[in-house]
Parts: structure tokens; C-alpha cells; sequence
């Protein structure tokens, strides 16, 4: 009898930890996407400036002012 609520609780964490993994995923493919489409642009025939890169995510001090 106990190995039954034991299964049942097993398959209720792993159905609920699936659902948070596909949350998760979707979050972040919108924040790439975001970040990607409003990247830094230049015009033809720029260059990209030194060290640049296509995502860019602040951290610390420079996301908080």
C-alpha cells in the first residue's frame, strides 16, 4: 500500500518537475531572442567594435544603475 503513494508522489514530482523545465526553457528562449533582436546595429560597412558580442547580459552593478 505504500509503494503505491510512493509511485503516485514519484510521478506527480517528475510531471511537475517537466512542467517547470519547459517554463524555464521558454523564458529564457524569449530572453535570447530579445536580447538578440535588440542588439547593437551598425551600418554597412562598419565595423562591430572590439570585443562585442551578439548577447550581452549585465551583471552587478551595471543591471542596477
Amino acid at each position: 500500500m505504500a509503494l503505491g503513494v510512493v509511485k503516485s508522489l514519484a510521478a506527480f514530482l517528475l510531471l511537475l518537475n517537466f512542467c517547470m523545465f519547459v517554463i524555464v526553457g521558454a523564458i529564457a528562449g524569449w530572453a535570447l531572442n530579445n536580447a538578440l533582436n535588440h542588439t547593437y546595429s551598425t551600418g554597412p560597412g562598419k565595423a562591430l567594435p572590439v570585443g562585442f558580442s551578439a548577447v550581452y547580459f549585465p551583471m552587478g552593478n551595471e543591471a542596477t544603475g
